[in-house]
């Protein structure tokens, strides 16, 4: 179990993590000097999320980034990466921003490659990737994923396909 806590003091930011595992503890504070005009950026990949890259196969055959903004007050976004498996879905990283901008998505990705690892994707590795990606009907997502894996094929997921053109049938303005 990962607990983590994130906020402000000043100009630094000071993150809060504890992991368990088992009876073993093992508490970390990160600092990070943080400038007004960047964004907040936090990258995780727990022991877990290290395991299924590992051990599962279909995390280098295919994963799925999905996306969900206006968490709180502050706009925060997070971004799950996950595999699914014969026993269901399956965790590989998460990313939270504080906004939803492709510079701000790729920033996470290549912090998320850091904390990956080395055989992450099943031995693909983290500058290989999945063979596809599924994801959300957003350009700054979709862009980002192609700059942090080039050779990986992104496909639209089914129910934002349909949205889309289900949005261009009633569109009234054509």
């Amino acid at each position: 179990m990962v607990v983590g806590q994130g906020f402000w003091c000043n100009k630094i930011v000071l993150i809060h993590v504890m992991i368990v595992m088992g009876s073993q503890k093992q508490e970390k504070s990160l600092q990070k000097k943080r400038k007004r005009s960047q964004p907040m950026i936090i990258a995780i990949c727990t022991p877990l999320m290290s395991r299924v890259h590992q051990n599962i196969q279909q995390s280098r055959e295919m994963i799925f980034c999905d996306s969900t903004s206006s968490l709180d007050r502050f706009n925060t976004s997070l971004f799950v990466l996950s595999t699914s498996n014969a026993i269901g879905e399956l965790p590989l990283g998460v990313i939270i921003t504080s906004d939803e901008e492709q510079g701000t998505i790729s920033q996470g990705l290549d912090l998320l490659k850091t904390v990956l690892p080395t055989n992450c994707f099943y031995e693909s590795g983290s500058d290989n990737g999945p063979s596809i990606i599924m994801t959300d009907d957003s350009c700054a997502e979709r862009n980002a994923l192609h700059e942090a894996w080039p050779n990986s094929n992104l496909l639209l997921c089914t129910f934002h396909f349909l949205q889309r053109n289900w949005t261009w049938l009633h569109d009234n303005t054509k």
